[in-house]
């Protein structure tokens, strides 16, 4: 908490202190400078006395002096390097996944290649790599191209009755 003396060296009236404190803490939380990169600037700027200071406090020394802007600056969004664009589209785009056991020829429909190795215990590595064949002797996997229509509701109520063993 901020006695009325550290208000008064900011410029914040004693009358307006809980208001104005909220809006400094939120400014001071903003604040992506590291510790040692604070106490650099000090430095640079011959100013002494900050040993002792946390990192809140030397970011409010350096604003008061207005050696740091005020408001952080905005990010920006990442481009996404071309070569990885394909990832977006996993989730929004999942690939329906039907298992067949060979043993009875019951057909289980899953709504993503995810769900169907869940249901199998095993990576989704091994759906995507064993498609069109028959995967250690129990079940034909088929990955289809298309978007899924099976609900993923359904598909978990069709794991929960139905069983291979």
């Amino acid at each position: 908490m901020t006695t009325t003396i550290e208000m008064a060296q900011l410029g914040i009236p004693a009358v307006q202190a809980p208001q104005a404190m909220d809006a400094v803490k939120g400014q001071l939380m903003r604040c992506s400078l590291k510790l040692p990169e604070l106490r650099k600037i000090l430095k640079q700027n011959n100013i002494k006395g900050y040993s002792q200071y946390s990192k809140k406090r030397l970011v409010e020394l350096l604003r008061e002096r207005k050696l740091i802007p005020e408001e952080p600056p905005v990010k920006t969004r990442k481009e996404l390097d071309p070569n990885y664009e394909w990832l977006k589209s996993i989730g929004k785009n999942p690939r329906q996944v039907i298992l067949k056991c060979v043993n009875t020829g019951k057909e289980i429909t899953f709504p993503s290649v995810y769900q169907a190795a869940k249901f199998i215990d095993r990576s989704p590595r091994i759906i995507t790599f064993w498609d069109g064949r028959v995967w250690n002797n129990m079940y034909e996997i088929k990955v289809e191209q298309q978007k899924c229509d099976v609900l993923r509701w359904e598909c978990r109520n069709i794991v929960a009755t139905d069983s291979f063993i």
